[in-house]
Order: C-alpha cells, then structure tokens, then sequence
C-alpha cells in the first residue's frame, strides 16, 4: 500500500474506534417498568400552581417528581430526563417551599384575593418552611399515600388550607 492508502485506512479505523468509544449519558430504565402519571393539584377548589409533587418511595430512597404549572398540572419525572414513576405503594409530599428542578424557593406569592391578615393566619397554622402554601398534613407530616401499579396514569389532589 502507499502512504496515501495508508493514511486514508488509519483514518477511517481512528474514526470507528471513535464512534465506538461513544458513550451515551443516559441510563437505561426500560426494565424498571416505569409508570407514567401525571394529574391535577387543587387547594380549596383553585389551581395549585408552582408546587413540588413528590412521589417517595421510602424504604428504596426513590422518588419521583413534577412541578405544577398555572392550572395545577403536573406530570412525574424519574430523573431529568425519564418521565415516570416505579410500581408500588408510595407516600405523597405536595409542597410549595422547594422545588425538584431549582432548589429551595425564596418566595411564593400568596393570592390577591387574601387580606395580609389571612395570610398571616394561614402562615401560622402550616409552621412549615417559610414561603409553604401547603399545610404540613400534606409535606412535612403527609397523610397522602397512593399505590401506582400500571393501570394508573392520572392522579389528581384537592387539597384543603385548613
């Protein structure tokens, strides 16, 4: 062979080791058997927009996570990229003072429609995290259970502020 047959034969056998040393940054979860659930959060009958939805698994140290949007949808999130949520018994935390995606939250606005002094009130009855809407029976302290299994795709909460 001459140089320039040689040189054009090490470049195409650098390029597929190349191609084959590229690895992908995502996991593969197909044998998890994730489900896909997503649904509606509502407190006193208005959309909770802005909220974490936390599905736990606690004896794996697992959750899955959505946040609302303006109408209270949210859609559950296996990491960053996955959506979805592992089969079985998981216990619910809906919170408004953190968030999966940014961190802890600095504030929340509470509506217009409240006077200051009902917002005080209410601030006073959670004793939670400061800028939680969410009275703790449903964070900090939950009472919200839920088994998913692969029947279930829409879960939806009403939330009571008392």
């Amino acid at each position: 062979m001459k140089l320039n047959e040689w040189s054009i034969w090490g470049c195409g056998v650098l390029l597929l080791i190349l191609l084959g040393c590229e690895s992908t940054s995502q996991p593969d979860y197909t044998k998890l058997g994730l489900v896909q659930i997503s649904g509606t959060v509502t407190m006193d009958g208005r959309p909770l927009a802005g909220a974490a939805v936390y599905f736990h698994d606690r004896p794996n140290r697992v959750y899955s996570y959505g946040t609302t949007d303006e109408v209270g949808h949210y859609s559950l999130m296996f990491d960053s990229r996955t959506a979805g949520v592992l089969p079985g018994e998981k216990e619910i935390e809906i919170t408004t003072a953190k968030n999966p995606a940014a961190g802890e939250r600095d504030s929340v606005a509470e509506s217009d429609e409240s006077s200051d002094e009902e917002q005080k009130n209410k601030a006073t009855e959670r004793k939670g995290a400061p800028g939680e809407l969410v009275p703790a029976k449903y964070n900090t302290q939950t009472m919200l259970k839920f088994t998913v299994t692969e029947s279930n795709s829409s879960v939806d909460f009403s939330l009571e502020s008392r």
